[in-house]
């Protein structure tokens, strides 16, 4: 790990968590930042909706992300966060993973509240079939060097990470 950043990914389905636990690292720890996935959003008018051939998602700009977040070296430890942060191809790049975990009917209720129920709904249609299916078909879960769910405790050695 000499000579470069140390990176921290985040993944886990829509409303899991996966926010509010790297906020919580953040807050132990002085010098991380977050990068979220989604500000990798193509416009909306090069978007897709349902499902689609893809298992990753082609909704993001995959190549951009690559190019300023893991190919840039950054002065402190990044914490990439969102859904398909723990896609096969970026794996190479992280120090350490974590898989976000919470039942469907908890993450339902949390985008409700977020959201709102019309936003909520769209999404349970349009996009959670392809968070499930990337899940089903990549098992990030497996993969991860710890599944949390947000209420649990940071584990030591991301503590250490920063040292």
């Amino acid at each position: 790990m000499i000579g470069r950043q140390k990176l921290i990914g985040i993944d886990g389905l829509g409303a899991s968590g996966k926010t509010e636990l790297a906020k919580k690292i953040v807050a132990k720890l002085d010098g991380y930042i977050i990068i979220h996935t989604d500000d990798y959003y193509k416009p909306l008018d090069q978007r897709t909706v349902g499902l689609v051939p893809e298992i990753i998602s082609p909704d993001f700009d995959w190549d951009r992300l690559e190019q300023e977040v893991f190919q840039q070296k950054h002065d402190r430890v990044a914490i990439v966060v969102g859904v398909y942060a723990l896609q096969k191809r970026f794996q190479k790049y992280y120090d350490f993973t974590i898989w976000v975990d919470a039942p469907r009917e908890v993450r339902i209720e949390r985008m409700i509240k977020r959201e709102g129920e019309d936003v909520a709904k769209e999404w349970e249609e349009k996009w959670l079939p392809r968070e499930e299916r990337y899940l089903k078909l990549e098992r990030p879960d497996k993969t991860a060097t710890f599944v949390l769910t947000s209420e649990d405790q940071i584990p030591r050695q991301l503590l250490e990470l920063g040292r």
